[in-house]
């Protein structure tokens, strides 16, 4: 998916230093005023600068070998995608009623025709935009911070994501808790393929992953619903997901992708509430309309049978068309409940084996070496905290310290209960661009060495156990979300 936006970005616009500070000669819209510390234009390179030709990239066509255009969907979805476009749609974005104005309160919906999100990330990633660019966009235009505070920490998330990747250079495919690469994954293939091809038979789940396939980008938070049914109830490894995300997203960021799913499998920075139900869609498709969008042939389908068509009666089905297991495919897994409890006994699993070392501190939190040679302690879910002997900790024990913002955007009730809220605790202030400042005191150190995969039987008996630096101390620990459980 990157490799035709890279295409298509070479054929639209050239990119040189001569263009810089040029804008209001193609037409584009202006930048923002406010930016005191750029000069308003760059001298011009001594060297002449040359536009190539895109077959001299040597960059994949779109074609398959058998000769499907599986870009011609992405090309139709996103247009023209040149500076010009970028810099329309978001003063477009800024400036519309159904836009930011409607971000904070609309932002999980991904049933609106006509959604709040900005659709500016694949802009980002590949240049055409910056992150300055949407910044100063969002402080020209006046807007109260009711409006823009969830927008502009997400922005600064970008910068927390590059902070990671700088100092865990190997986080795109190894844990930044590295006992958790020993935990137990599901390796089933054809179980993961079901998953990347939308064919899961969980409506929101195979909606996401098809608008994926289709177009390239897909709304947050039903890009968590898809991730947390991999990692949480098929118990497939989030390095699996991540290697697809990156492989079908126009906006395939390795920072924001890696911290992402590092969090999905439990073994990032943080262990956010990434437990979403892929039945319970309230929070991204009340309507119904992005399911009956993406998964057609559930269309007909009464909206409250529309997100579990197993629990329609057999004459609705066959009165709307639909013949589970033929028309539309049957749920790989049948118990979410079951398959639930499967991937955190497999986590905890892993956590005995290394429960009585120093990656395991004496309030059962993950213990992590950071490359200046000092540990810390990493924010872990009650779930999985357990004691030095490798018991569960007492249920009765004090859950620490909670966030002192307002509820953060609903997660979605666990789909064996459907009277649990949906909503979370607040996260306070600033607490991810905070942390982000406390932790860049961190010195920058080479820890790009090749590292050996480690057995959960070799951390169980603590034979291959990385070893802490001598009289290292702990650093103030890391948590980038307040939560008590």
């Amino acid at each position: 998916m990157s490799a035709v936006w890279a295409a298509t970005c070479s054929t639209n616009r050239r990119r040189s230093a001569l263009a810089m500070g040029s804008r209001a000669a193609t037409g584009a819209p202006s930048c923002p005023s406010t930016r005191p510390v750029w000069p308003e234009r760059l001298s011009a390179p001594a060297f002449a600068v040359r536009s190539e030709p895109i077959d001299r990239l040597g960059l994949d066509s779109g074609v398959s070998p058998g000769g499907e255009d599986w870009g011609a969907s992405i090309r139709k979805a996103w247009g023209d995608i040149s500076e010009t476009a970028a810099l329309r749609q978001l003063e477009s974005y800024v400036q519309r009623k159904d836009g930011l104005h409607l971000y904070e309160k609309q932002r999980s919906r991904a049933d609106l025709e006509r959604n709040p999100n900005s659709k500016l990330s694949a802009y980002v990633r590949w240049g055409q935009i910056s992150p300055h660019d949407i910044f100063w966009s969002v402080q020209d235009a006046g807007l109260p911070r009711e409006e823009t505070k969830t927008f502009g920490r997400r922005l600064f998330w970008r910068d927390l994501a590059y902070f990671q990747l700088h100092h865990f250079p190997e986080m795109r495919r190894r844990a930044i808790r590295a006992h958790y690469d020993a935990a137990r994954w599901c390796t089933d293939k054809a179980l993961l393929r079901l998953w990347q091809r939308g064919r899961t038979g969980y409506p929101l789940v195979d909606a996401a992953m098809r608008e994926l396939r289709a177009t390239g980008w897909v709304q947050q938070n039903v890009r968590m619903v898809a991730a947390s049914f991999l990692t949480e109830f098929l118990n497939i490894s989030w390095t699996e997901g991540a290697k697809w995300y990156e492989d079908e997203l126009v906006d395939a960021d390795h920072a924001i992708n890696s911290m992402m799913w590092q969090n999905a499998g439990r073994s990032g920075i943080d262990q956010w509430n990434f437990l979403i139900s892929p039945v319970e869609a309230k929070a991204q498709d009340p309507t119904g309309a992005y399911v009956r969008r993406w998964v057609p042939e559930l269309a007909g389908l009464p909206s409250k049978y529309l997100h579990a068509p197993w629990d329609c009666p057999p004459n609705v089905l066959a009165n709307c068309g639909v013949r589970l297991g033929e028309s539309y495919p049957n749920r790989c897994i049948l118990d979410l409940r079951a398959a639930r409890e499967e991937a955190k006994r497999a986590t905890l699993e892993m956590r005995r084996g290394i429960a009585g070392t120093w990656m395991n501190d004496h309030n059962g939190y993950d213990v992590i070496a950071l490359p200046d040679g000092t540990t810390t302690k990493v924010f872990t879910k009650r779930e999985y905290r357990l004691a030095r002997d490798g018991r569960p900790m007492d249920p009765s024990a004090p859950a620490g310290r909670k966030g002192g913002g307002k509820g953060r955007a609903a997660t979605g009730a666990q789909p064996w209960d459907s009277s649990a809220p949906a909503g979370g605790r607040g996260g306070g202030k600033g607490r991810a661009a905070a942390a982000a400042g406390r932790a860049a005191k961190v010195p920058r150190v080479d820890a790009s060495g090749p590292q050996r995969q480690t057995s959960l039987a070799e951390y169980a008996a603590g034979a291959a156990l990385p070893e802490p630096p001598p009289n290292a101390r702990q650093r103030r620990w890391v948590r980038l979300r307040d939560d008590d459980d």
